[in-house]
């Protein structure tokens, strides 16, 4: 009886140059040449990231960058009109939503903290894994559940919903990550 045995081996990316991804440690304060650095890093030709995403306060970061350039207008006072029952003119600052050469900057409480990740969306699949069904009863798209079972020591039932699967780039080159911003 033979057995098939599959070999894997460890791919370097110093000889796979498609394998290898930006990593750049911040050391400073963040400025723009910072993430043009990341962008074009990540860039392949036309192919060039679409997603920034990072921690709400390293957003805040990015947000104190932008504010200096910004140019506001206002009009002379005799041309403003009332609104609301009030004079003047109603100001609002602060940004939901930043974008660096088109890209959208997202700012996610679950991102590391400290880290900017410049991604390419494109080259990021969701690979997922069927059960087998000596485990589970049912399975569809890496989803599966178990059943109910009776809890030995309490009243109750419990089902287990199952998941397999992996987030897996395949171009990492076409992405880039700024570690350590503190400001």
């Amino acid at each position: 009886m033979s057995t098939d045995v599959t070999t894997y081996q460890n791919l370097s990316r110093s000889t796979y140059t498609n394998l290898k991804s930006t990593r750049n440690a911040q050391s400073g304060a963040l400025g723009f040449d910072d993430l043009a650095t990341d962008t074009d890093a990540a860039q392949r030709g036309s192919d060039s990231p679409d997603l920034i995403i990072t921690t709400p306060a390293v957003f805040s970061i990015i947000e104190r960058l932008v504010t200096p350039t910004l140019n506001l207008s206002y009009g002379r006072a005799p041309q403003l009109a009332p609104t609301g029952g009030k004079q003047g003119t109603q100001l609002s600052f602060g940004a939901n939503a930043l974008y660096w050469r088109g890209i959208p900057i997202i700012a996610d409480e679950k991102c590391t903290s400290g880290n900017i990740w410049t991604i390419n969306t494109k080259h990021l699949f969701l690979y997922n894994l069927d059960y087998t069904n000596e485990l589970t009863t049912a399975t569809k798209e890496g989803f599966a559940w178990t059943g109910f079972k009776i809890s030995q020591n309490q009243n109750a039932i419990v089902g287990h919903l199952l998941y397999a699967g992996q987030l897996v780039g395949d171009s990492p080159r076409t992405m880039a990550r700024r570690t350590a911003v503190t400001s």
